[in-house]
Formats: structure tokens, C-alpha cells, sequence
């Protein structure tokens, strides 16, 4: 048996610590803008139910994501407050870190709702019976949707689509539906 200089498992416990923290002083930020880019890029491409991958994202990202987050920190918190320019930001970034996860969460879900099989595609028809647009960092065009047999639905559509829909129009659009549960069409 190799001597490691280690004589109990308590002193090795702290080393796993401080190579997580180490871990993620190296590789954090990187991580963070990769998790950003999967997060906001998916907007780009298509158009989803209204709120439907931010509804996904928090009921089963953030307990999973609070949980974790607050292991790992309170586990390794005197680590990362030597890392940190204050003991406050760390306590800060302790709170906030896991809460921008799950609140980006929803471009994820939208990410891995394309990515994931199956991918089924269908025809989503019904009756328009309303129309609005919200606004935010930038401007959506959507319409409320009651079909037969999917209820009602709040669906993105482009401004010519919004433009040319009236109340009580008949809707008809070619929709994929991912495993997540909710559906998506492609941004032309």
C-alpha cells in the first residue's frame, strides 16, 4: 500500500474541497458562459409555448439546483471565502448563483427540448381567441390558441403571422413536440 502522507480519511476530506474549489476557480467561468450560451442561443432559432420552458425549469430544476448549490458552498464555504475578496460575496454568491441558474434554465430546457429524442412532429389547429404582444428585452408576438383536444395554447409567432391573424380565425401550424413536454416550430 502507497503512503500518500495522509494518516486518517479526515484529512483527506478537506483536499476534495479545496480541488472542487480549485476546480471551479479555474474552469467556473468558462462553464458559467457556456451554460449563458445554451441558455439564450436557443431564442435565436425557435419559438416555444408562451413560458412554457421557464414553468419546466422551475419545478424540476430548482430544488435540484438550490440543494446542490448549497451543499457544495456550505460544504466548502471556508474554501471559497478565502477565494473570495469578501466573506459577504461569497454569502452573496452563495444565494445568487443558484437562483440566475434556474431562472436561465428556461433557454436550457428549451436547448435540451430540441436536443433530446424523440422529436414528434404534429399539426397543432384551433381557433384564435386572443392576441398580444409582450415586451421585454425584446418584443414577441403571440396568440392564444384553443384546440380540441390540447386545450389552450399561448404560441410565439412572427409579426407577419400576428399581423394576418384575426379573433376567431382558424390557426393551423406545424408544431414538434419534445420530451420535456412542450412544443416548438423553427424561426423562418
Amino acid at each position: 500500500m502507497k503512503d500518500h502522507g495522509l494518516s486518517t480519511n479526515e484529512e483527506a476530506a478537506p483536499q476534495g474541497g479545496k480541488s472542487l474549489v480549485a476546480f471551479l476557480a479555474k474552469y467556473g467561468t468558462a462553464a458559467w458562459v457556456l451554460f449563458l450560451l445554451a441558455s439564450c442561443v436557443p431564442a435565436l432559432f425557435v419559438r416555444t409555448e408562451f413560458n412554457a420552458p421557464f414553468v419546466w425549469s422551475f419545478k424540476y430544476l430548482s430544488a435540484p439546483v438550490v440543494v446542490t448549490c448549497l451543499w457544495v458552498g456550505l460544504r466548502n464555504r471556508e474554501d471559497f471565502q478565502e477565494r473570495s475578496r469578501t466573506r459577504v460575496a461569497s454569502w452573496i454568491a452563495l444565494i445568487f448563483i443558484p437562483l440566475l441558474i434556474v431562472m436561465m434554465g428556461g433557454g436550457a430546457a428549451t436547448a435540451l427540448n430540441m436536443a433530446i429524442p424523440p422529436q414528434t412532429h404534429f399539426m397543432l389547429k384551433g381557433t384564435v381567441t386572443d392576441k398580444f404582444i409582450s415586451s421585454g428585452r425584446r418584443s414577441s408576438t403571440w396568440v392564444v390558441v384553443v384546440t380540441g383536444g390540447a386545450g389552450v395554447r399561448k404560441l410565439e409567432v412572427s409579426s407577419r403571422e400576428y399581423d394576418a391573424l384575426g379573433l376567431g380565425m382558424p390557426f393551423a401550424q406545424e408544431r414538434i413536440m419534445g420530451p420535456l413536454g412542450f412544443s416548438y416550430t423553427w424561426k423562418r
